[in-house]
């Protein structure tokens, strides 16, 4: 199943479940999301909102966060994947993390702190929140 979404910006959604992956971002709600984050532990509240604020993959995300020293320059973080059509360059580095930014952690520490039980939903969908929010509450033009 492939949902699209503002093709001008080429945002592409593609998914191998038989779920409408933009109705399941509806269904996620921001507020019950951040509250969810505030009960994790510190390290992985900081993780979780880079995941939302960033809108990067679950894998780049981790990626990005443990060499965010490396990478992020002026408030810009930089990085090249090339995988057929996930494509990214560079992603903005909110300033209320960019200084907590200075640890690193672990997928076992990640899959055992946020999962969907802990979290109220799935960590790939605050991607999908990210997205929405972007494509819904903000003008085209700077999303």
């Amino acid at each position: 199943m492939k949902c699209y979404g503002m093709k001008k910006k080429e945002i592409k959604w593609n998914a191998r479940t038989n779920r409408n992956n933009y109705h399941i971002a509806t269904q996620v709600s921001l507020d019950d999301v951040l509250e969810s984050l505030s009960k994790l532990p510190y390290q992985y509240r900081i993780f979780g909102l880079f995941v939302l604020v960033s809108g990067l993959r679950t894998e780049e995300s981790i990626v990005t966060f443990n060499n965010h020293s490396k990478i992020c320059n002026d408030g810009i973080m930089e990085m090249f994947w090339d995988r057929k059509t996930k494509k990214i360059n560079a992603v903005y580095c909110h300033p209320s993390l960019h200084g907590l930014l200075n640890f690193t952690l672990n997928k076992t520490g990640i899959r055992r702190n946020m999962k969907s039980s802990i979290l109220g939903c799935e960590l790939r969908y605050l991607r999908k929140l990210n997205y929405t929010i972007n494509a819904t509450k903000i003008d085209p033009l700077l999303a």
